[in-house]
């Protein structure tokens, strides 16, 4: 009998101590029971934690570091990513830039995925000079207020451009063109590239000479 009249005062405790409880409304959220298991002690990365130094939750890589330029869990290397993400050994000079044209190679793959973010890329940032057609027409240069005109893409010495000589190019910037390199990443640099040669190849495919065919003509004797 007493055990069940305890019982009967315990469930009448909790009972109550529940209904006293606020509800959640407005801003309050409620109660909470489990917050420690709810809500980590743990400061999250790159948050502000006192105890640091600098209050930072975690340290920043050192300068100079390198991402991994392949798949973290099996290991394997990707060598067009590894190209990208390693520094650019090419110096700002006439040697360097010829040299870029003989040994870059565009380690990108000209899929339709790519070229649409190279032309994304250049409508952005190259065709208010250049054009959007690529023949150097650009708004600013039709406009008079930039007195260096570009060359177009499909003049002699442009057409057949080597991918890294345009790549040292955005990179260095070249004759009245600044450096692009603030703004656009190396893999942004080699799809604008790849969006320029499809522009160029589909000026070849257009402009090529007509072939004259010549009928020769039977000489009875």
């Amino acid at each position: 009998m007493k055990r069940s009249y305890f019982l009967i005062l315990m469930a009448a405790a909790v009972l109550t101590g529940l209904q006293a409880c606020k509800k959640a409304s407005g801003d309050y959220p409620g109660d909470s029971y489990t917050w420690d298991m709810m809500y980590s002690k743990a400061y999250e990365p790159y948050a502000l934690n006192p105890l640091m130094p600098d209050s930072v939750g975690a340290m920043l890589p050192v300068n100079g570091t390198i991402p991994y330029p392949g798949n973290a869990i099996s290991g394997q290397m990707d060598p067009a990513l590894a190209s990208i993400s390693l520094p650019y050994e090419y110096a700002k000079t006439d040697e360097d830039y010829e040299r870029a044209g003989l040994e870059l190679i565009n380690p990108l793959q000209a899929t339709p995925e790519n070229i649409a973010a190279g032309q994304h890329a250049f409508n952005n940032m190259c065709a208010v000079c250049h054009g959007t057609e690529g023949n150097g027409k650009g708004v600013i240069v039709a406009s008079g207020k930039y007195g260096a005109v570009p060359p177009s893409y499909f003049d002699a010495g442009y057409i057949d451009m080597p991918d890294g000589k345009m790549f040292h190019s955005i990179t260095y910037g070249k004759n009245a063109m600044g450096s692009y390199a603030y703004a656009l990443t190396k893999k942004e640099r080699w799809q604008i590239i790849l969006y320029i040669n499809s522009m160029q190849d589909a000026w070849l495919a257009s402009n090529q000479p007509a072939q004259t065919q010549v009928a020769e003509t039977d000489v009875n004797p």
